[in-house]
């Protein structure tokens, strides 16, 4: 992507849900139900993006404008300043023709971190790292 780190900053939840010490945004009207499971779609940032950085889709695309695709170590830091331990967070990256009706991971085109109150692990390609 040619940018190191993607920061995002504190926001307070839109209308009149919110969350302390949130590192991160969600909009309300963003949220759907899949499986039981409660999703949140997030939200970078523009007033803190790089100059080099554009946003699209709502803010939830990121790429960069003036560099090609790269190579290399790239890393995005997230913060969780609240957690309630349940639901479980998980976190990953993913090609835009991943398979979207499994869990985030499972097929060779994504990269995932699950995480719970005991331990950390990764997947991708549907094995197990670091469990």
């Amino acid at each position: 992507m040619g940018v190191d780190k993607a920061r995002v900053e504190k926001k307070e939840y839109e209308k009149e849900e919110k969350v302390e010490e949130s590192k991160v945004k969600r909009k309300k009207g963003k949220e759907e139900e899949q499986r039981g499971v409660r999703l949140a779609w997030f939200t970078f940032d523009p007033s803190t993006a790089h100059r080099d950085i554009v946003l699209s889709n709502e803010n939830q695309t990121v790429s960069c404008n003036s560099y090609d695709d790269r190579v290399g170590t790239h890393y995005w830091e997230v913060s969780i300043d609240r957690y309630d331990n349940h639901p479980d967070p998980a976190f990953g990256v993913a090609r835009i023709n991943t398979m979207k009706d499994m869990m985030l991971g499972k097929d060779d085109k994504a990269w995932a971190m699950y995480v719970d109150n005991n331990r950390s692990w990764f997947m991708h390609n549907n094995s197990h790292t670091n469990r």
